[in-house]
């Protein structure tokens, strides 16, 4: 178990994929979503725009949805992925 980047629960679950670049965390509160290694830099120590995207991740699992969060240019960006994405986005790599 680990804790989760968002929320700090501490019954998360993280996987690896694309060779460490991608984080994909399993977490009670959030729910299921990806994060990059870039995006996970930014928002490790940013308590608010960690609080914020973790309820988007929660709204995005109450509409049967998953958040990806990924950093561009030096900024963030989520967007809400269908299951069939994020099922291409979590295989194996």
């Amino acid at each position: 178990m680990a804790d989760c980047i968002l929320c700090g629960n501490g019954d998360a679950t993280i996987n690896e994929k694309d060779y460490g670049n991608i984080y994909w965390y399993t977490c009670i509160n959030c729910g299921e979503f990806l994060i990059t290694d870039t995006a996970k830099g930014k928002v490790i120590h940013d308590k608010d725009r960690r609080s914020l995207l973790s309820d988007r991740a929660k709204q995005c699992r109450k509409n049967g949805l998953y958040l990806k969060i990924w950093s561009e240019l030096g900024k963030l960006i989520s967007c809400a992925l269908t299951t069939e994405k994020f099922g291409k986005e979590t295989a194996n790599t």
